[in-house]
This record gives C-alpha cells, structure tokens and sequence, in this order.
C-alpha cells in the first residue's frame, strides 16, 4: 500500500476499494484482508515517524537530508516531514528527504518566505517544516539568537589556529554566542556560579570559560537586609563574582545585562540575591532571596501555617508575621500568590474570610466560606498573580470575620522564577 499522501488514498471511504493490499475491495477474499491491515499499519507507522521527529538529519555543510527507514516516494503538497538538526546552519539552507532532490528551507518573516539566517537551526534540535510545491517552509520556530561577538572577523590565510595548522585562504567568522551557560543557587554557605547546558559566560564583549568547579561568593562584608545583584566579571584572567546594590542595564553593544555604571560592560549579570542578618545568604521556601538571570526555574515559595491563630476583626488584618514568605522576584516574570487551608467560626451564622496579603497590604479578592454550623471547617483559596516591582517581597495571610471568632489554619504558598 502506498502512504497516506498518495493519490490512491481517499478521504471518501467507499474509494478506498483497490484491490489488496493497497485497499479493501467489496467481498475481497479473506486471504488479501491482512495484507490491506498491515499495509495500513505500515502507511500510518511511516507517516507517524516522518511528522514526529522520529529520525535524525544527516549531511553537512547546510545542506541537510533524511533517510526514512522507507523511502519516501515523493514530496506531497502541504505534507510535513520533521527531524533532529545534527548540525546548526550557517546560512540559507537545504533539505532532501529520500534523494527525491534538495528543496529549500525557508522561513515566514512579516515579509513572506525568506532565506534561514546563521543559527535559525541549532544541533539537536527539532524541526518541522511544511512542503508547499517549492519550498520546505518552518512551521516550528526558529532557534532563539544568541548575541553576535562584534562584527565578523576576517583571518587571514597562514594565520595560526588552537591547537595548530593554519588557514590556507581568508576566511570570515560569524559567530553566535549563548550568553550564559551558568545557573547561580546557594551551595553551602556561599554562592556558587555553576555551568548549566554548556560552559561559557559572556563577558565585555568576549566568551569566558566558566571553572569546571565553578565560582563562589561569601556573603562577609555585606549588609543585612539588603537586595545585592550577582555580577560576574574577569581579574586577571580569573572569573570572579561580585555582590552590588547597583542595578542592571542593557549593554548597548550586545544587548545582554550588564552593571549600569560607568565600565559596567565588564560585569555580566548572573544573578540576585538577598542577604539576611550574621551576613548569611539564605534560600528556604520562606526565603526564597537567590535567583539565577540564566536558566531560570520555577522555584516554591511557603510560608509557616498560621495553625490556629484567632482573631475576632471584622477588618482585614494580618494573622501572624510568623507566617510570613520572604521572596525575590525579576521584574519580567509574573509572580503567582495563593492561600490555601481551612477557618471555623465560633458562631456559624458569621462568615470567615481569607485575602492574600503582599508587603503590607492586600491584593486580589477576598474568599468566603460560610457555613450554618458551629465552628464548622471551611476551605478557603484565594490566589493573585501579577508582574511585581523587581527585588525585595514578602507575601501573607490576610484574614476576617463578619463577626464571632474565627479560627485560621492559613498557608501562603507562591511560585517564582530564578
């Protein structure tokens, strides 16, 4: 039987008649039905490997092919073919599925098709395109841009090379650079800037290896209570890390995240991070203060339950700073806040009432739990999300009553990225 996109394959089901195996003919023989089902077996499996990534590219130089375990027999009109990249591209390239012939790869731009730029494709990642007669044309994205070393740079032929050798003719390097392979967290009592998916940190201008064993920061000499930005830098050959209270910028030259000083393209941003009293860093669930600027996670925030706490205000009051939880957070990333547990009230004919409460104040809407009985259980879950000032935060449970006495089993609980 031939695949799914072949013109012998009918969307009408009584024409899907032909005889075995490439169909199921009326009062076909009972000899020729296995061969119809694993035809239709093998068109479905061919079809599944081929849209899901099933096969890694081969070729080189951006020209890619793939070599389906069976050969395609022709290019379809709006049929998809995906694959794992063994290679990044480094200009406009092809793709040849089955030696049916190179068709381009292109892209949608606000412009129509266009041409791939260097790095659109990265090794190892997976790509689907689309064939529309001409073309093969993205439908996934393209690889995310690293930021360019300066403009391309020319050697010249009989110029030395690492490791050896020369050019025996000019050649032109365009490179793209990741900006950080690094993950910055508390390691024991220090911070430690550790390699994360590669090993390089950009720094003024150039890509510096990160230590295998990483870099550390001890919190001496710093103040309590303070918000300080992680800056990683290079002295004297050495990556080192450094604590300030001077805010990022945009370095204008290559668009990654610098100190906004004077100089301050020497010190790559890596990280945030607050300093409690001793000086010590901390980093629990109910004080999340260390926050990588690469490779962010979603990270737990918990404060302590208010485990039954009273209160008789008919006002909105926080129930006990002991339930506190202390956070940072960047200020690009959405910040999600919610309080969960149970209240009772003395008198059931009075309701209890639970709000978020986020650095003194109250955000989001209040949840109401009512119930006719006595010092009866109510579940409450009030949550709020919103983009939050960057640096320094603390969220709580808020609670009330419309009268009687309430009885709160609260627990903030929120989700950051760092």
């Amino acid at each position: 039987m031939t695949d799914i996109s072949q013109s012998n394959w009918s969307e009408t089901d009584a024409s899907n008649s032909a005889a075995a195996p490439n169909g199921f003919p009326e009062g076909m023989p009972f000899s020729g039905v296995n061969d119809s089902a694993r035809a239709v077996m093998g068109a479905v499996k061919r079809f599944w490997n081929r849209i899901n990534g099933r096969y890694a590219s081969g070729g080189a130089g951006n020209a890619y092919t793939l070599t389906p375990d069976v050969a395609l027999a022709a290019y379809a009109i709006g049929e998809r073919y995906s694959f794992r990249a063994s290679f990044a591209n480094t200009g406009a390239a092809t793709l040849d599925i089955s030696a049916l012939g190179a068709k381009a790869i292109r892209k949608m731009t606000s412009s129509g098709k266009a041409d791939l730029a260097p790095g659109d494709i990265q090794q190892g990642q997976s790509v689907t395109v689309e064939y529309d007669g001409t073309d093969m044309v993205m439908v996934t994205p393209v690889a995310p841009a690293g930021a360019p070393v300066a403009a391309p740079r020319t050697i010249a032929a009989g110029a030395g090379l690492a490791g050896g050798g020369d050019l025996s003719a000019d050649r032109t390097l365009s490179v793209i650079v990741p900006l950080g392979q690094c993950r910055l967290t508390k390691s024991g009592d220090d911070l430690h800037l550790s390699r994360h998916n590669g090993r390089f940190l950009f720094i003024g201008g150039a890509l510096h290896e990160i230590p295998a064993e990483g870099v550390t920061l001890a919190p001496s000499g710093l103040d309590a209570n303070t918000v300080y930005y992680i800056y990683a830098r290079i002295d004297d050959g050495d990556m080192k890390l450094e604590a300030s209270t001077t805010p990022p910028t945009v370095a204008s030259a290559y668009g990654n995240m610098v100190k906004g000083t004077a100089g301050g393209e020497q010190y790559s941003l890596v990280g945030m991070a607050r300093v409690v009293a001793g000086p010590a860093w901390a980093d629990s669930d109910a004080q999340r203060f260390v926050l990588s600027y690469y490779n962010r996670r979603t990270l737990p925030v918990v404060g302590a339950n208010t485990n039954g706490v009273t209160s008789t205000s008919t006002g909105a009051v926080e129930l006990t700073t002991a339930a506190r939880a202390e956070f940072l957070t960047w200020g690009d990333e959405a910040v999600s806040i919610g309080i969960a547990g149970y209240a009772r009230n003395s008198n059931g004919l009075n309701a209890v009432y639970a709000l978020v409460g986020l650095d003194g104040g109250v955000v989001g809407t209040e949840s109401v739990g009512n119930v006719a009985t006595n010092n009866a259980p109510m579940p409450q879950n009030p949550r709020h999300t919103a983009l939050l000032s960057e640096g320094y935060h603390f969220a709580t449970p808020i609670g009330r009553v419309s009268g009687g006495t309430g009885t709160f089993h609260y627990q903030v609980h929120a989700t950051i990225q760092g």
